[in-house]
């Protein structure tokens, strides 16, 4: 009996083990599929200069997803319109998967993505694993969010820039 436990705890951890190995080569495909991702982090004003640059790249002709988050959480469409995306589920920073994907499939030229991530290894998980920015705005750098981010300018700026690719 406890050979069988193990025999199908080990089976269950092995095909864990595969399906996110899958996920990560599947969203890894879909981030280089959009040649242009944008990232837009900082402590305030994010939501305003995603919607901006997003606007900016489809005036320039671009095919262009933009997600925004906290309090007008929404996929903004390559023709403006928005589309809810979180409802009532909580917030988390695996939401850029399904977001990637659904631009990859839509042929996005760009997407513009407003960082989520509080904590300093979920700054960096944005940056390495979840959008891969090609280019990455930072509008301010202020104390706030102090158990998170930092409690002075230096080790705010410290973690944001957590979010800037190598």
């Amino acid at each position: 009996m406890k050979n069988l436990a193990y025999s199908l705890i080990v089976a269950a951890s092995g095909a864990f083990l595969a399906a996110g190995v899958a996920e990560k080569a599947l969203h890894r495909r879909a981030l280089r599929a959009i040649p242009i991702r944008v990232m837009v982090n900082g402590t305030r004003g994010k939501t305003s200069v995603t919607r901006l640059v997003a606007a900016a790249l489809r005036e320039a002709g671009l095919r262009t997803w933009a997600k925004t988050t906290g309090t007008q959480a929404a996929w903004i469409l390559p023709d403006g319109s928005e589309q809810e995306y979180r409802k009532k589920r909580p917030v988390n920073i695996r939401e850029q998967i399904p977001f990637v994907r659904r631009a990859a499939r839509d042929r996005a030229d760009a997407i513009v993505v407003e960082c989520m991530a509080l904590h300093p290894e979920n700054q960096r998980m944005m940056a390495e694993e979840f959008v891969r920015p090609t280019i990455v705005v930072l509008t301010n750098a202020r104390v706030d969010h102090v158990c998170e981010i930092g409690s002075t300018i230096e080790e705010t700026a410290e973690t944001l820039a957590l979010s800037i690719p190598a």
